[in-house]
């Protein structure tokens, strides 16, 4: 059985999408088991959706989209050092 960390890191990764069959069964298995792993699931699936809005509405104006995802990666970078 997976751990909720190890759950976590397949939820808001890419890996998921890239694991096999079994992996995919074996997260899911455990999002059914575990209600805070699934409500992060949602977050995280919810965060994507604003994103994928939110860019489609700054699809015109291109220098808002570098400057958003100079931003992303900047926090993304910020809480990655911070954790150490």
């Amino acid at each position: 059985m997976l751990n909720c960390k190890e759950v976590s890191r397949f939820v808001s990764s890419d890996e998921f999408s890239d694991c096999g069959t079994l992996m995919r069964m074996r997260v899911r298995i455990h999002l059914i088991i575990c209600r805070q792993c699934r409500r992060y699931a949602e977050q995280i699936r919810s965060i994507g959706r604003v994103a994928k809005t939110k860019m489609q509405s700054l699809a015109g104006d291109s220098e808002s989209i570098a400057r958003l995802e100079e931003a992303i990666l900047k926090d993304a970078l910020g809480a990655t050092d911070e954790s150490r």
